[in-house]
């Protein structure tokens, strides 16, 4: 008995790799992010049914076991990111996208530094360190602010906040004597 080749995928299903290998899969975030009737008001204004539009929150038809679920907008941006880095070596020519979806957010779009030398490697990672420090900083403030006392921050958060901002603004200081150090003159 000999074994079947496996037949390489086309079409559509070819064009999105496999989220297996991440935290959440597209449909669980997409079934989050729906409330009950978003497959109705959407469908007004895509071009979907409501059914369609309610079946991206579901796991995939692929998948097999009775599964459902289509397709949905986040495996197709994720096959075409995956693609550009393919192509590219890269996804920086993939940046756009992420930076339209955190405007869209109101958010900041901020790409993993990646050096290559090792004199790169030590600023990415002193860059990367001021990033962590700061995204927790902002992070310690949103959840005072919001989470723990609503429009309103205590002694302790206080606290918790200022220890974080000033973490931060080590970090910041620490990178700055870093390119003082590691400064040429010509």
């Amino acid at each position: 008995m000999g074994t079947q080749e496996k037949k390489p995928q086309t079409g559509s299903r070819a064009l999105i790799p496999s989220d297996k290998h991440l935290p959440v899969r597209s449909h669980e975030i997409v079934a989050n992010a729906m409330v009950h009737g978003d497959g109705e008001r959407l469908s007004k204004t895509l071009p979907f049914s409501p059914q369609y539009i309610n079946s991206w929150g579901r796991r995939h038809e692929s998948e097999g076991n009775g599964a459902s679920g289509k397709y949905n907008y986040l495996d197709y941006a994720r096959g075409h990111i995956i693609h550009i880095g393919e192509a590219d070596g890269s996804f920086e020519r993939a940046y756009p996208i992420g930076q339209y979806i955190a405007g869209l957010m109101q958010g900041i779009f901020i790409p993993l530094l990646v050096g290559g030398l090792p004199a790169e490697s030590e600023i990415m990672s002193r860059v990367a360190l001021v990033l962590k420090e700061t995204a927790e900083a902002i992070e310690a403030v949103r959840k005072a602010w919001y989470d723990d006392t609503p429009g309103h921050i205590d002694e302790k958060e206080r606290a918790n906040c200022v220890k974080q901002i000033v973490e931060a603004i080590v970090a910041l200081e620490q990178l700055r004597q870093w390119i003082d150090d590691n400064t040429s003159t010509r």
